[in-house]
């Protein structure tokens, strides 16, 4: 083992974090125990503290690496607030954008949501109903890389998708993004945002507001937006719950010794 390369760094945080981090170092501990000593490579495209969060995640220090070589066209971010339900407006304006040519995609926050504006797309244009697909959590593997494969063919003219695929797969030549909603924090927001514009076609990113106080904030105050950074990434290694669990697996990997420092984020 030389390398271990972990994608989409800014995941791996919070409870499910902290459990990331505990198995990754009793994996080093065997790693250790048969001679290897694996180098660390992490990615993130949206995190304010990479180095430092790598080195809580993992417990080893780390370079950061910072300079942006990606492909970048012109953009464009409108902020809508309708006087309307955000979902209804996202399924016209899909609609609209896939009628025009335009290779698109919807998120939205709900399973329910995802499936409603498909249906309310095919039902406004039954000529739509081969070129566009709902892509949310639930669906075998086998679909959901079925529907990749068509993405990447541009067999799809769009797609309406959960957080599901907000990470982990280049889509490459979307025109337009829309967002029903505000995602939560400015991270979610440019990561499903940049799905579009990852060619030399100029894109257009849509949020619609909801009615929640957060959409709203931004809805007022959009210049607010474009001035934050990304939110940190935080991750707790030393949550004792946790760290009990993981300890009871690591003794019976390899035995506990009074020297082992791997689980004391302090050394």
């Amino acid at each position: 083992m030389k390398y271990i390369i972990i994608d989409e760094l800014h995941t791996y945080r919070g409870v499910f974090g902290a459990h990331i981090a505990q198995i990754l170092r009793r994996f080093l501990r065997v790693c250790l125990l048969y001679g290897s000593n694996p180098c660390f490579i992490t990615c993130s495209a949206t995190i304010s503290n990479p180095s430092q969060f790598a080195k809580t995640l993992t417990g080893l220090p780390f370079k950061s690496i910072t300079m942006n070589g990606a492909p970048s066209a012109e953009g464009n971010f409108l902020f809508l607030n309708p006087e309307i339900n955000a979902i209804t407006v996202a399924a016209k304006l899909f609609r609209l954008f896939c009628q025009k040519g335009f290779k698109t995609i919807v998120f939205t926050k709900s399973r329910k949501a995802t499936e409603l504006i498909c249906r309310w797309v095919i039902q406004g244009n039954s000529l739509l109903k081969n070129s566009i697909s709902s892509y949310r959590a639930g669906y075998l593997p086998e679909e959901r890389r079925e529907i990749e494969k068509k993405l990447f063919s541009d067999e799809l003219q769009g797609v309406i998708a959960t957080s599901a695929l907000e990470v982990g797969i280049d889509v490459g030549g979307l025109d337009a993004c829309i967002l029903a909603g505000y995602p939560g924090t400015v991270i979610n927001t440019w990561q499903r945002g940049g799905r579009a514009g990852r060619g030399l076609n100029n894109y257009i990113i849509v949020l619609i507001a909801q009615q929640d106080a957060l959409d709203q904030y931004f809805m007022r105050h959009p210049l607010n937006f474009f001035q934050r950074d990304y939110e940190k990434a935080v991750l707790d290694p030393d949550n004792p719950e946790i760290l009990k669990q993981h300890l009871v697996c690591a003794a019976a990997e390899i035995s506990l010794t009074n020297n082992d420092y791997f689980f004391d984020s302090k050394k």
